[in-house]
């Protein structure tokens, strides 16, 4: 019987080469949410804001592309509401934020200009906890929900050029994202939306991180400590979910998982699993390596599943992510 064939170890150098090809990124700065010709990708902010936050922090990276990004970027947000088919996303702009704030700590930029962005995303973030509570078929991605807990970490980077006030305001927010946003269940799960529905776990991640950074954000003691046991039960919760395979569901009600496992998961639980508790999570780690690895495809870039042809932007982002932290680069602030 034939042997199935060796599977290669997931190359750094490669992906990154590859997001830095013209099938993520084009001359004018715009960065695609994916590739394939048979279903082409959009311009996508929210994932020009991770790519940006990824290759900033890289030294030898020549600054060009960087700041075509970063200009890209900077138009979307004076256009209007970041997002898709004209619904913005607050989340979207938390990430293109982080990634202007990446290049300002590369030393490219500077704080009044974006300060505009900050303080607006500072306005939405309390509008939002104010507003109407989330009709209970409105999609996860448009509630003032768990996974908006990784806003923790624009608004952390920001406290190092806030202004007196600036900084006071910033702490109320970070203060807020914990207190008001809903942490994991007694297993370590997520809500994701109305009580009683499933938990994406691409939500239930974003939650994780945020609650990560929260622990090492410049806050009391006890808040730090109450969001670092939310973030170790919640990657613990990941673990138990895990598939043979290395893969994890993108759905999962407590119970039972489904469907393709996604890239964009295992990536990002190998990031809170290397971060939190490597060597407890040891062996999951590796499974979730070897699954990503299977999902690279021949011209670069992971396949968004396993059952895709997308060869997904952000999901090689934090593919590239995930083996520095597995290598001992743990570093919260790196998670966007």
């Amino acid at each position: 019987m034939d042997q199935p064939a060796a599977i290669a170890p997931l190359d750094r150098a490669a992906l990154r080469r590859w997001l830095l090809g013209p099938q993520v990124l084009s001359d004018d700065g715009r960065v695609w949410s994916w590739h394939n010709p048979e279903h082409p990708g959009y311009a996508y902010p929210e994932a020009g804001g991770l790519w940006l936050a990824l290759l900033a922090r890289e030294p030898e990276l020549d600054d060009a592309p960087l700041r075509r990004v970063a200009a890209w970027l900077e138009a979307c947000e004076a256009r209007g509401p970041l997002g898709r088919d004209g619904r913005g996303y607050l989340f979207d702009r938390g990430m293109v934020v982080a990634g202007r704030l990446a290049l300002l700590a590369r030393g490219h930029g500077s704080p009044h200009r974006l300060r505009p962005a900050v303080l607006g995303l500072l306005d939405d973030l309390g509008a939002s906890r104010a507003a109407t509570p989330a009709a209970p078929d409105q999609r996860w991605s448009e509630r003032f929900g768990p996974h908006l807990l990784k806003l923790a970490l624009p608004l952390g980077a920001w406290l190092e050029h806030a202004s007196p006030a600036e900084h006071a305001r910033t702490h109320e927010r970070l203060r807020e994202l914990l207190h008001r946003l809903p942490v994991p269940d007694p297993e370590g799960r997520v809500p994701t939306g109305a009580e009683g529905k499933p938990t994406y776990l691409h939500a239930h991640c974003y939650a994780a991180e945020g609650l990560w950074a929260l622990s090492a954000a410049p806050l009391p003691a006890e808040l730090r400590a109450r969001a670092r046991h939310h973030a170790e039960r919640a990657a613990a919760w990941l673990a138990a979910v895990q598939r043979p395979d290395g893969g994890l569901p993108p759905w999962h009600d407590g119970a039972r998982g489904w469907g393709p496992a996604p890239a964009d998961v295992a990536a990002q639980a190998v990031r809170l699993w290397s971060g939190l508790d490597p060597r407890r999570h040891a062996p999951s780690i590796e499974r979730a390596l070897a699954f990503l690895a299977r999902l690279v495809a021949p011209a670069g870039g992971l396949r968004y599943h396993e059952d895709s042809r997308d060869l997904n932007t952000w999901a090689t982002v934090f593919t590239v992510q995930a083996l520095d932290f597995a290598a001992g680069r743990a570093d919260p602030r790196a998670l966007v």
